[in-house]
């Protein structure tokens, strides 16, 4: 097979919104995390993901990626907690020379660590009160969680002074795993760039972190009169079929 290197240095823009169902379907098959946001947990590992899946029929669009390979660091993603107390819990406790008594009813809220959630729903009352406080002789009660032990704690606000209880433990709701591009993070993908007269543009391109590498950007096209299989840095993919619109092909092997 006759393999032509362009002199010209060709980067393709990947059309935003414009990803193929096919391709999408490439993309959930490598099982590829979300990237991560401001706010994510420890190292979990470094992972090579690889698309498509070899053997499976996919279709790209003109400037959309044909086969990938990533080496990306994944990260123990945010969680999501819930506490709830199933039945009305009494607190009793003692502030400027009083007993009181708190009782909070049952409820089920979702916590965020540092963030202090209020309480609606509850009675306070001093040891010398006929009836449970209201209205602004009812003191603000706030309940906290503290990481890592996931503890959640009563605060009692009274005057200047607070009162602090233990009450239970919230629960993990969910817990995610994301991506984070990193200085060692690598990126090597093949991107159809479209044919002529039945000869084929394959684009290369890599990537580390998040700065492409242009002196190793180019484009390599294949003449398909002398074959439909392809070869390029390791890669082998069988073109199925080509066009104006897009590129049918098989991934036999993937970058080396």
């Amino acid at each position: 097979m006759t393999v032509k290197n362009s002199s010209a240095i060709t980067l393709t823009i990947l059309a935003a919104g414009c990803v193929n169902v096919a391709w999408a379907d490439a993309i959930a098959d490598a099982q590829i995390f979300p990237a991560c946001g401001s706010t994510y947990g420890k190292k979990l590992e470094s992972r090579v993901f690889t698309m498509p899946r070899i053997g499976v029929e996919t279709v790209a669009e003109i400037g959309q990626t044909m086969i990938a390979t990533y080496k990306t660091d994944v990260m123990a993603g945010t969680e999501s907690y819930a506490f709830s107390l199933d039945q009305s819990v009494q607190l009793s406790g003692r502030s400027y020379g009083q007993d009181f008594t708190l009782t909070l009813f049952p409820l089920k809220v979702a916590m965020t660590p540092g963030a202090a959630y209020r309480a609606a729903d509850y009675n306070f009352q001093y040891a010398n009160d006929k009836e449970p406080r209201t209205g602004l002789g009812k003191p603000d009660v706030y309940l906290t969680m503290i990481l890592p032990s996931q503890e959640v704690t009563v605060k009692v606000k009274i005057g200047l002074g607070q009162e602090i209880f233990p009450i239970g433990n919230a629960e993990i709701l969910k817990t995610t795993q994301c991506t984070i591009t990193g200085p060692e993070s690598f990126q090597r993908e093949l991107v159809y760039s479209g044919v002529v007269k039945g000869v084929v543009s394959v684009s290369y391109r890599e990537f580390i972190g998040n700065m492409a590498r242009p002196a190793f950007s180019k484009e390599f096209q294949f003449d398909l009169s002398e074959g439909n299989e392809i070869g390029f840095k390791g890669a082998r993919f069988k073109i199925v079929k080509a066009n104006n619109l897009g590129i049918t092909y098989q991934m036999t092997k993937n970058l080396d």
